[in-house]
């Protein structure tokens, strides 16, 4: 540490080359918004007991650019629906020629029943 005068004293920053994007750990939004982000870099700041992360960038001068904020969010498939009403050609004349046999069936059992 190089001492600017007698009550401040200077950290040196880790220089980070320029493009790359990185992830941190912040406690709420003033972290974020404190944390540095070096020229032409992207901070992806995150606080994992709030679920919300903000990203950070600054153009190749420096500037910062405004921040964004997001939330985490679980994403749970939906359930699959059974899909109904449609078959296939096949299938409904096999049905059909199912239901056909046993109406003979019952015809022919009617009769005999009948003439006894």
């Amino acid at each position: 540490m190089q001492p600017i005068n007698n009550s401040q004293y200077y950290l040196p920053q880790q220089q980070r080359p320029q493009g790359e994007m990185f992830v941190v750990s912040v406690a709420g939004e003033i972290g974020a918004m404190s944390y540095p982000v070096g020229a032409g870099n992207t901070a992806f700041a995150v606080d994992w007991n709030e679920k919300t992360f903000w990203i950070k960038t600054t153009d190749t001068n420096g500037v910062p650019q405004p921040m964004r904020k997001f939330k985490f969010e679980e994403i749970i498939p939906e359930p699959q629906q059974a899909q109904g009403g449609a078959v296939s050609r096949a299938e409904f004349e096999e049905v059909q020629s199912s239901l056909s046999k046993i109406m003979e069936m019952l015809k022919t059992n009617k009769k005999e029943s009948g003439a006894k």
